[in-house]
């Protein structure tokens, strides 16, 4: 997704903010450690947009800030169509995010399947598609669903060990990119995709 027209640094508005008096500066790169105010999901690389001051903690992931209720969007590794929703879903217990495995407690999109239904984070939803990411080695990296090999940041199969054959999306190598020592022990280089959000937002 691009930044929609959205300047770095520049101030916006947003209904969700109680302080109807304070704008939001967008920050095309997160200044910190924060919990969006919408998703309820944890500091991450995507960009952001942050009360500017100092004693206001709202911050709200661009995406966001910019979905509106009930749009839809599709994703390749399913094949229902998903809605975007503000308000958590009545009647449907506890929600985990089909990509990462997270709890879902604020915005998110849930699929149009009657019995077997899907929920992603927004953040999750928004990837782009063909988007890859570098190990420290610059080794390529895919998007993978479905992928059972153990994470070799976490040492686990399963992202959330309470939801058994629950894998969730993998960051995970091309077999001619395994190289050493990983070519020899078969053992493909692959992340959790919420493992590797962790990472990636301890360096930044």
């Amino acid at each position: 997704m691009g930044n929609y027209g959205m300047y770095d640094g520049e101030l916006y508005s947003h209904e969700s903010h109680d302080i109807k008096d304070h704008e939001l500066r967008f920050h095309l790169k997160p200044p910190g450690s924060y919990i969006c105010n919408d998703c309820k999901m944890p500091d991450d690389t995507n960009p952001c947009l942050k009360c500017p001051y100092e004693k206001c903690e709202f911050v709200i992931h661009k995406i966001c800030y910019k979905t509106m209720p009930d749009s839809t969007h599709s994703h390749k590794f399913f094949k229902c169509k998903f809605t975007f929703h503000h308000n958590p879903i009545p009647n449907r217990g506890d929600v985990y995010c089909d990509a990462c495995g997270d709890d879902i407690s604020g915005y998110s999109y849930r699929c149009d399947c009657p019995n077997n239904y899907h929920d992603l984070h927004p953040t999750c939803a928004h990837i782009p598609e063909g988007s890859t990411r570098k190990t420290e080695k610059g080794t390529i990296l895919e998007l993978k669903d479905k992928e059972n090999s153990k994470c070799l940041l976490c040492r686990k199969k399963y992202p959330v060990e309470s939801c058994i054959r629950f894998t969730g999306w993998k960051w995970v190598a091309r077999k001619r990119d395994w190289g050493f020592p990983f070519c020899f022990s078969g053992r493909k280089i692959c992340y959790h995709l919420k493992c590797k959000n962790k990472i990636e937002a301890l360096r930044r």
